[in-house]
């Protein structure tokens, strides 16, 4: 396990800590926000790589890959210590954002400047290229990510709040019965 304290934030020396930092600050923000956390975005990616074309294959692989990561970075979290997947799959998520970043614009160039004949099918597989590598990028950052201990989403605490204001407001209220007012005598 890392500790919180040995991860460096050298963003010159390692465009990927860079990137990590930059989805796991996306990632808390929307933890804080709905309560779902990046493991929630990881399955996203996930099932977008289901439906591409090869999203069969890589289907296979992640699958326990996700939760055995997930189940591993919250006995990390209850450590106090950082996900030991933003360690150790480093060197993969750099060839993945290098094939993602630099390879996807040159075959979407070629393409549209028609020095590669454009068919249905090409489209199809460009298409589903794209989305593999999208996803498996987003996927290994996701992954990498230290979830925020669990608590109370804003989007929960809202709901509670208006809930609570419609409780309120539509619960009819007691009448109150009038006590007669003595009448003094003459």
């Amino acid at each position: 396990m890392v500790p919180f304290l040995a991860v460096q934030n050298n963003y010159s020396m390692n465009p990927d800590t860079f990137l990590l930092d930059q989805v796991e600050r996306f990632s808390n923000r929307w933890q804080k926000l709905t309560g779902l956390d990046c493991f929630w975005w990881a399955r996203i990616c996930q099932k977008l790589l289901y439906i591409s074309i090869l999203g069969a294959l890589f289907a296979l692989i992640f699958d326990d890959y996700i939760s055995l990561t997930e189940k591993e970075a919250r006995e990390a979290l209850a450590k106090n210590a950082v996900n030991p997947e933003r360690v150790r799959s480093m060197a993969v998520r750099l060839i993945v954002v290098i094939l993602s970043v630099c390879v996807q614009p040159i075959i979407f160039r070629l393409i549209i400047l028609h020095r590669i004949q454009s068919t249905p099918e090409l489209n199809i597989v460009v298409f589903s290229a794209f989305v593999v590598f999208t996803s498996m990028t987003a996927l290994y950052y996701f992954i990498a990510c230290t979830p925020l201990p669990p608590a109370k989403s804003k989007v929960r605490k809202w709901l509670e709040s208006g809930i609570e204001f419609l409780r309120e407001t539509l619960t009819p209220k007691p009448r109150r019965k009038l006590a007669p007012i003595p009448v003094p005598s003459r």
